[in-house]
């Protein structure tokens, strides 16, 4: 039989062990500069690891760096990040990864806003990142409660809560500038929100919150919070009416 570099008109290209020997290639490595960089780029890029320095499905991982409220210790959810994949004594990455997450067995380490740390199943993961990631990735949360209210300085002071008509009559101005809410969020974390995108998304919450702390006569709220909570009431007389 003859030998392929005769078939091929070319001789042979060796291998040291599993690497090309570069002197085989010169003709090439002169001639060709794309076909240099190409070969630079693939037999000594450093910048490759070694295949025993990962595991295939680390590579893709879903979980790595995602920031979401998880359980703690058997109680109420609370805001962390997944900070690492965890290994065995071996140093081999505990469980195995699979597209349907109940038979998903890895084990990550979690890190919560006060430090703690824990370990916890990729399935429990999962299960809470469903149900606060939608289906383009962005991470969303519910309202828990409203704790507190503030202002910048910036609020309509009562002297100043009322515009005047040309005929002597006048209505309140409608502006909540100057205040803010404190939200608790269903993943334990709390943030200070303007007032007006509040009662853009939560207007019940907000007038309830309001009544209860005595200040619906503040200007920002009077001229809305008895509205919201009268129509509020006769919803509630509608469904008890059918119930």
């Amino acid at each position: 039989m003859k030998r392929s570099s005769s078939i091929l008109k070319s001789f042979d290209r060796r291998y040291d062990g599993s690497k090309p020997n570069p002197d085989d290639w010169s003709d090439l490595l002169e001639e060709d500069d794309d076909f240099k960089e190409e070969f630079q780029n693939i037999y000594n890029d450093k910048s490759i690891p070694e295949a025993d320095d990962f595991t295939p499905e680390v590579l893709d991982d879903t979980y790595l760096n995602m920031e979401l409220a998880l359980p703690r210790d058997d109680e109420g959810p609370e805001f962390a990040k997944v900070t690492k994949r965890l290994r065995d004594a071996n140093g081999i990455p505990i469980g195995t990864a699979n597209d349907n997450p109940i038979l998903d067995t890895r084990v990550y380490e979690v890190e919560y806003m006060d430090g703690h740390k824990a370990s916890l199943a990729a399935n429990a993961i999962a299960e809470n990142m469903f149900a606060q990631v939608d289906d383009e990735g962005n991470r969303f949360v519910m309202l828990e409660s409203i704790v507190d209210h503030r202002t910048d300085g910036n609020e309509i002071k009562e002297d100043d809560a009322f515009i005047m008509s040309h005929n002597g009559g006048r209505r309140r101005k409608q502006t909540t500038r100057g205040w803010e809410i404190l939200l608790q969020w269903k993943d334990g974390s709390y943030t200070w929100e303007t007032m007006k995108d509040v009662k853009e998304s939560y207007p019940v919450q907000l007038a309830e919150y309001v009544h209860q702390r005595k200040v619906s006569e503040k200007p920002a709220f009077a001229w809305w919070v008895p509205h919201v909570l009268k129509k509020r009431n006769r919803i509630i007389s509608k469904v008890k009416s059918n119930a």
